[in-house]
């Protein structure tokens, strides 16, 4: 987590120098006022207002050293939601307490106060419901399972089931199991179809295919297990390129969210499209060569086109069959102007 911890005044600062050497990945703002303290370690500002647009936009979490209140006020214009806004904390320039203020469970506040208190002495300040109770909540779930919640308004029904000790029906894969096993609340279903069909309070499900009628029933995990093999010719652009691989997922029933990476032929690694468009949605790139790519099967013909230019029969389907270790692809290559697309399903 990248996190920008704000400072206000000189014991704030002090406070603030500490925990920037031990913080991972973070840096420090300092009031111009209190440049000197800082002994050039800090990025320094004028105005509060400024630095928290700036932090909100540009950091995973912000630790500001202040009074609650004022951080309250400084916030409020950039606050848009729990599945965007950063993890929020606020702690006093004594030290004694690290308060999880926004986005306590998706932002990750909650983990952050505690790792702030820890490196500090701190108190971590806690105050959602299901921590509060010591219950499981659908944000931890999701991201011990590495999926993304999708329809977020989804989340308090699960885990008000959660609180009140009802039961939610879930249909995770077989391996994954285990990682629930502690959780008495949960009923198990091998099929979306029987999960649906249960009685139970609250629904997750656990899918990279989209339904058009499943999101009022239940939470929509999307599990990070597709991975989208990319070819394109010179110079296309990002634009194109997303608009392509997002409509061949869209008419194929599938998320945009299940998308784990993306991967293409090694002489690709400086085509600025493919660069921006997984900058854009922070996907790594899985890069092969040709002669990897050789020896993993084509499920539609060769491209002279391609043989031509790289060398090799074809670029996106292949590409996307070793990135995921997979046999067979779900959807097989669609070319649109100068891009083609393939999908493959993580094994």
């Amino acid at each position: 987590m990248k996190a920008a911890i704000i400072t206000l005044t000189k014991g704030s600062v002090e406070l603030g120098l500490g925990l920037h050497e031990r913080l991972m990945d973070s840096e420090l703002f300092v009031p111009e006022k209190h440049r000197d303290m800082a002994d050039g370690k800090g990025i320094t500002f004028t105005e509060i207002k400024d630095v928290a647009e700036k932090a909100f936009s540009e950091y995973d979490g912000l630790v500001f050293i202040m009074a609650t209140g004022i951080v309250v006020r400084v916030i409020a214009p950039f606050i848009k939601g729990k599945d965007v806004d950063p993890a929020v904390i606020v702690m006093d320039e004594a030290g004694r307490f690290a308060i999880s203020l926004l986005s306590g469970h998706l932002g990750g506040a909650n983990e952050l106060a505690r790792e702030v208190a820890g490196l500090t002495g701190a108190t971590p300040v806690i105050t959602t419901a299901t921590d509060v109770c010591n219950k499981p909540c659908a944000e931890d779930i999701a991201r011990e399972l590495d999926c993304e919640i999708e329809n977020v308004a989804g989340i308090k029904k699960v885990n008000s089931a959660f609180l009140h000790d009802e039961k939610v029906a879930i249909n995770p894969p077989l391996e994954k199991r285990g990682i629930l096993a502690g959780c008495g609340n949960f009923i198990f279903f091998d099929t979306l179809k029987g999960l649906l069909a249960s009685e139970c309070t609250a629904r997750i499900a656990i899918t990279n295919r989209v339904f058009p009628n499943i999101v009022e029933d239940c939470l929509l995990f999307r599990p990070k297990n597709l991975v989208v093999g990319i070819g394109c010719n010179r110079n296309t652009s990002a634009e194109e390129i997303e608009d392509v691989a997002f409509k061949v997922l869209k008419d194929a029933g599938l998320s945009q969210m299940s998308i784990r990476n993306l991967a293409t032929i090694d002489v690709k690694r400086d085509e600025d499209g493919i660069l921006k468009f997984a900058k854009k949605y922070g996907l790594a790139i899985d890069f092969f060569d040709k002669e990897e790519l050789e020896k993993a099967k084509l499920e539609t013909p060769p491209s002279l086109h391609v043989i031509d230019a790289v060398g090799v029969g074809g670029v996106c389907e292949p590409a996307a069959m070793l990135s995921a270790r997979a046999s067979k692809l779900i959807v097989k290559k669609v070319k649109s102007g100068n891009v083609t697309v393939a999908v493959a399903e993580v094994v």
